[in-house]
């Protein structure tokens, strides 16, 4: 009984390694090519937001919601590096995880003033941004150039990578 058990347990861990080599793949994939466009509303403003006609400076975007625990417990950090880095422009983006893709904007609102962390986040409605971007989880950080091409994608809280990514970029 017991081996059956083990077997059971090594054939999953396996599985789920060879899962996360392809997601990882799919995020590699976008490396190096144009960022796709995020388009929403800003919460401070509500006013309408293009990733695309965002200043030509170096991007952290910084894709989460507000219910994923290891985005919530990352905020502070991404708030602390903002810090740091005064001419690297950073951003949360709520993605919803429910099919209909509807976002609580007062929710979102309500949770990121909670944080003190993130001022330009904005609010995404739709499902469609995972798919242009190939995540399956969250959080996911997306580093940009000031030509907004990719050059980073850091999946789940690795502060330390997205610091890497950010310092190469600024020349440090």
């Amino acid at each position: 009984m017991k081996r059956v058990f083990w077997i059971t347990v090594v054939a999953a861990g396996m599985f789920s390694l060879l899962s996360a080599n392809v997601l990882f793949a799919e995020l590699l994939a976008v490396v190096g090519k144009p960022a796709p466009n995020v388009v929403g509303s800003t919460i401070d403003t509500e006013e309408p937001f293009s990733m695309s006609r965002a200043p030509d400076k170096v991007k952290v975007v910084n894709f989460f919601n507000r219910t994923c625990v290891p985005c919530v417990q990352e905020m502070p950090e991404f708030a602390e590096m903002e810090k740091r880095h005064p001419k690297v422009l950073f951003y949360a983006v709520h993605v919803p995880w429910k099919k209909d893709g509807n976002v609580d904007a007062a929710g979102v609102k309500k949770f990121v003033g909670s944080l003190k962390a993130h001022v330009r986040t904005v609010l995404v409605g739709g499902v469609k941004l995972r798919e242009l971007y190939g995540f399956k989880q969250l959080p996911l950080t997306v580093v940009l150039d000031g030509d907004n091409v990719v050059r980073a994608v850091v999946d789940g809280m690795n502060i330390p990578m997205v610091e890497k990514a950010v310092a190469a970029l600024e020349g440090k």
